[in-house]
């Protein structure tokens, strides 16, 4: 992946973390909207980005991989943030965004034109 796509899909990683173990009371208030939606479109992104940029398949394969890690990881991590829970809907909206987003983004990736290096 080049760096700044890799710099860009690691901020992106850690505002997911962020949001996904921010403190319930932080949230509140906030008009966000469907908790759902949100992880969803976390994780659509998430898998997304990888999927355009990585040329290997065995690469692609350990970041779709480690996105289904940090995902239940990050989901079992609520339990230790004030006012946040556990839920298997929470996670269910986190896979099915990394499927999107891997879809997607392979989708793409044969519609884009190949950019050159000093693009990126």
């Amino acid at each position: 992946m080049r760096p700044f796509l890799l710099i860009l899909w690691v901020l992106e990683l850690c505002g997911v973390a962020a949001g996904t173990l921010a403190p319930g009371n932080w949230l509140a208030g906030r008009h966000l909207p469907n908790d759902k939606l949100l992880h969803f479109a976390g994780y659509v992104f998430a898998a997304a980005l990888p999927a355009i940029a990585m040329i290997r398949k065995r690469s692609l394969l350990l970041a779709v991989l480690g996105l289904i890690l940090l995902s239940t990881a990050l989901e079992y991590g609520q339990r230790f943030a004030p006012g946040r829970s556990v839920e298997s809907g929470d996670l269910a909206a986190n896979l099915t965004g990394i499927v999107c987003g891997l879809l997607a983004g392979l989708a793409l990736r044969r519609c884009l034109p190949v950019l050159p290096d000093s693009l990126l």
